[in-house]
């Protein structure tokens, strides 16, 4: 393959190798030029034979080689013994993968064992307080009280150490659901070959001492957020950003979807782009652009950005395009979300079909893992309320696209999410006329303002609004 890129006109011709191999299969975010590497793709594609083993062992395939090579074991658990076939060294190969991006999604818990399985939610996934032998094989359903199908409080605190118990108590209880597996690294939970390559790429590549430390140094958060010349270009930009110092990239932009306006946000993208643009130009070109310069780039590219634009419609009134009939009330959810506790609470505002307020809720949600989690969840909660309320027509508007792409599609969901979309699915068919639509968040300002004010006031019980309408958004309804 080196003589094939490298090459200048076929034949016996031979090129200048510019880059090692190494660095040509190096993913282009990491600065390689993003070649697949042979070993570990073919080794995602084992993983996904193992995956099969897994999720699918009423399969032939999986039952032959049970029977065959660990008749006693999981796959999870199986040893490869000197008996063994070329194709099941081949699978075993992956086996480490596979079993470093899968855990338990527990349903009714009857399924999973405490110790030996990774079923809590944080990147050390078992138990880690020590294991008394009277409880050797103790399974995660012994550690929920039957009469309220909740965690067991009581056994929890007398049983594990701190750290445990709050995971624990993190883990959503769904005993209408059979324990399963999931992949961690995807939003469905299902494993592809893509997130097994991006994985090995990620823990098991061995690169070169050079390229790891330059790869720290030159993380995404410190591009954009930490390195000087970036603090410099947002203070330049008087956009009221948060923190960074301590956040991953991605939670830090979620604090800034939940925190600015939609002008603002598109000013962060522009921005954003520009510190890129300037980080290339200083590794590839050598020229190293002003502050100024960047943030008057973005300026300029916002600008432009909002003249290729559609005009506005005269009326104004975006829900009379939408696809539901004029006489089905609208509710509004959104969720406020912080990444770094799993925190989030949902506020959803109901008004008639002439805009005229009629309730509202906030609440707050349990532990979510991912905005995902916490917008189908709050979903469900929003669905639970109105069908209290009696409600016979009424469409539910979200500006969370996937949400409404997974409660459309009829794909598998084997993550926590899957449970909470069936949720949504059945409390839909409970009410007369329900659907379920995707707006974008200018059109979703009203449960945007109430869950945000209701997450920044810390306030951790529901809140339920007849009549008179909350303050935080009594000024948008006029």
């Amino acid at each position: 393959m080196n003589k094939f890129w490298w090459g200048s006109g076929g034949g016996n011709e031979r090129g200048i190798h510019w880059l090692s191999w190494k660095r040509m299969c190096t993913p282009k975010c990491f600065g390689g030029l993003g070649f697949k590497d042979l070993r570990a793709f073919n080794l995602a594609l084992l993983g996904k034979q193992g995956w099969r083993f897994l999720t699918n062992p009423a399969s032939l395939v999986a039952r032959v080689y049970k029977a065959r090579y660990f008749p006693n074991s999981s796959f999870v658990d199986a040893v490869i013994g000197t008996n063994r076939s070329a194709c099941l060294r081949g699978i075993f190969a992956a086996k480490d993968l596979i079993c470093g991006g899968i855990r338990r999604r527990i349903g009714d818990g009857t399924s999973t064992q405490v110790w030996n399985s990774p079923w809590l939610p944080d990147s050390n996934p078992c138990i880690q307080t020590p294991q008394p032998s009277y409880l050797s094989n103790a399974i995660v359903s012994g550690l929920i009280d039957p009469n309220t199908n909740e965690w067991d409080e009581e056994v929890l605190m007398d049983i594990f150490e701190p750290r445990d118990v709050e995971l624990i108590k993190r883990v959503p209880i769904s005993p209408s659901y059979a324990d399963s597996w999931y992949w961690l690294d995807d939003l469905r939970g299902i494993y592809s070959v893509k997130s097994g390559y991006k994985r090995i790429w990620g823990v098991v590549t061995p690169l070169t001492d050079d390229f790891i430390s330059w790869n720290k140094v030159e993380s995404v958060s410190h591009v954009f957020i930490c390195c000087a010349f970036a603090v410099n270009v947002w203070r330049i930009s008087h956009i009221d950003i948060p923190d960074g110092a301590r956040l991953s990239f991605s939670a830090w932009f979620e604090q800034i979807l939940n925190t600015l306006d939609a002008k603002e946000i598109i000013k962060v993208a522009a921005i954003l782009y520009a510190v890129w643009s300037a980080r290339n130009s200083a590794v590839w070109e050598a020229k190293v652009p002003t502050p100024a310069s960047v943030v008057a780039l973005a300026g300029r590219a916002v600008h432009n950005w909002q003249l290729s634009q559609p005009a506005a419609s005269p009326t104004g009134n975006t829900h009379e395009q939408l696809p539901f009939p004029l006489s089905f009330s609208r509710c509004h959810v959104d969720v406020a979300y912080d990444s770094g506790l799993g925190k989030a609470t949902a506020g959803v505002v109901l008004v008639r079909p002439n805009g005229e307020f009629v309730a509202a809720m906030s609440t707050p949600l349990p532990y979510c893992d991912s905005v995902i989690m916490a917008e189908t969840v709050a979903c469900k909660e929003a669905l639970s309320w109105l069908k209290d309320r009696n409600e016979e027509a009424v469409v539910l508007l979200t500006e969370c696209a996937v949400l409404c792409a997974n409660l459309c599609s009829s794909l598998e969901i084997m993550s926590y999410i899957g449970i909470a979309t069936k949720e949504c699915r059945r409390l839909m068919s409970s009410i007369v006329s329900c659907l379920v639509l995707y707006i974008p968040r200018s059109d979703n300002f009203l449960a945007h303002a109430l869950a945000r004010d209701c997450f920044s006031s810390l306030q951790d019980v529901i809140l339920f609004w007849d009549v008179v309408p909350p303050s935080s958004i009594m000024e948008l309804l006029i």
